[in-house]
Formats: structure tokens, C-alpha cells, sequence
């Protein structure tokens, strides 16, 4: 019991460093661009900028704090998911249609791949979205231009197998084992990517876990990425 404790406070104190940290950037990029800015009089097209960069370092932060919030209910209170049967194939042509959406934007192609019986589960339809989106607007970032997205759906052991693969810019074989982490977020080389809180992937986890499944991930660099999400069938 001893080592548990301890390994929970120790969980506790890296969790409380890396929240000061994520917050810590954007507040201080909004206490420089202000103490810069009231260094003397400016015009109002300079300020309106100002409020800009100053905006979207807020809208970072409260996607941080909201993220972390949904964290904690998806870890300590079950009762937020709805549970319903439903149709697993009408279910993903939804998200296939809105995928096409997001995705045109960089001339993505989507590609669809199912049975006409996918089976039915247990699920929670919110969650179960947020998901597989998390996952589809991962696949979009880091995919350039031209490139493709297959959602393919397999039913195996009673189990229904969804996975997403990109042609994208993938990842090294040593970040694979931490990608699930909270706030562990890859090194890219292509800085005109932007940075999410690292929060994303285990969201995506989290609620896996609570329909009872499972997610894996592969990826070769240069070629794209793979994640693929284990379900139960009813």
C-alpha cells in the first residue's frame, strides 16, 4: 500500500509540473507581448494585433484546462458515458462523411473499407466520436498535401477493428511506447506544424478503456502512421 502511495504522489507531482508548464509558456508570451506593447503609445492596428497573438495564446490555455477536465471525469466519474446499442457501419459512415469535410481542406483523400455487417456495440456515441475524430485530425496534420486516409473496419473474435492510416510524416520507432503518455508530444521536424498539448492520444485511451477495448499504433517514418482501435461486439 506504502508503494502505491508513494507511486500516486509521484504521479500527482509530475501531473501538477507538467500543467504549470503547458500554462506557463502562453501566459508568459501574453506578459511579454503586453509589457512590450504599453512600452509607449501605439496605433490601433498594432493593438488590434496584439489582441490577436494575445487570443490565441488564451484559446490554448482553455483547451489545455478543458482537455484536463475532461480527463478527469473520463478517469473518476463513469456515469458521464451514455451507454446505447447501435450500428457500428452506420455509425462510422458518419464519421467518414465529416472526415471528407476536414480533410478536403488539404486535398485529402478518405477512403472508406467495411463489410456491410459491421455488428452492433455498446457505446457511447459522444465519446466514441470524439475519439475516432482525435484521431482523424491527427491523420489530416500530419499528412501532407494530396495524401490519404483509409478507415478501415474488420470484425475478428467478437471484436470489431477500426484502424486509421495516413501516408503521413509518421514517427520513430523509440516515440511508439510513449505516445499515449499526458503531455508527451513528438519532435517534429517540420515546425510549420503546430503543436497540440499532448493531451490528445490519451483521451483517445481513456475512453477505449472504457468501452472495454484497446488501441495500438504503428509508424515508419516518411510513410504514415496506423491506430487501431479494439472494440467488442455485442
Amino acid at each position: 500500500m506504502i508503494s502505491r502511495l508513494e507511486g500516486s504522489f509521484k504521479y500527482i507531482a509530475e501531473f501538477s509540473s507538467h500543467v504549470a508548464h503547458e500554462l506557463k509558456t502562453p501566459l508568459a508570451i501574453i506578459k511579454g507581448e503586453t509589457e512590450v506593447a504599453m512600452r509607449k503609445e501605439r496605433n490601433i492596428e498594432e493593438y488590434k494585433i496584439l489582441n490577436r497573438a494575445n487570443l490565441e495564446e488564451v484559446e490554448r490555455m482553455l483547451k489545455i484546462i478543458n482537455d484536463l477536465l475532461l480527463l478527469t471525469s473520463l478517469d473518476y466519474r463513469p456515469e458521464v458515458f451514455k451507454f446505447e446499442r447501435f450500428d457500428l457501419v452506420e455509425f462510422l459512415k458518419d464519421i467518414y462523411e465529416q472526415s471528407k469535410v476536414l480533410a478536403s481542406q488539404k486535398d485529402i483523400a478518405v477512403i472508406l473499407d467495411m463489410p456491410d455487417d459491421g455488428g452492433h456495440i455498446n457505446g457511447d456515441k459522444f465519446h466514441l466520436r470524439r475519439l475516432f475524430f482525435n484521431l482523424i485530425d491527427n491523420a489530416i496534420k500530419f499528412t501532407p498535401k494530396n495524401g490519404k486516409i483509409d478507415i478501415i473496419l474488420k470484425k475478428k473474435d467478437k471484436k470489431a477493428m477500426i484502424s486509421i492510416s495516413d501516408t503521413g510524416i509518421g514517427m520513430p520507432d523509440e516515440c511508439l511506447p510513449k505516445i499515449f503518455n499526458r503531455f508527451y508530444r513528438v519532435d517534429r521536424m517540420d515546425k510549420n506544424i503546430e503543436h497540440g498539448s499532448g493531451l490528445g492520444l490519451n483521451i483517445v485511451q481513456s475512453i477505449v478503456k472504457m468501452h472495454h477495448g484497446a488501441i495500438q499504433a504503428t509508424s515508419h517514418l516518411n510513410k504514415g502512421s496506423t491506430f487501431i482501435v479494439t472494440i467488442p461486439l455485442l
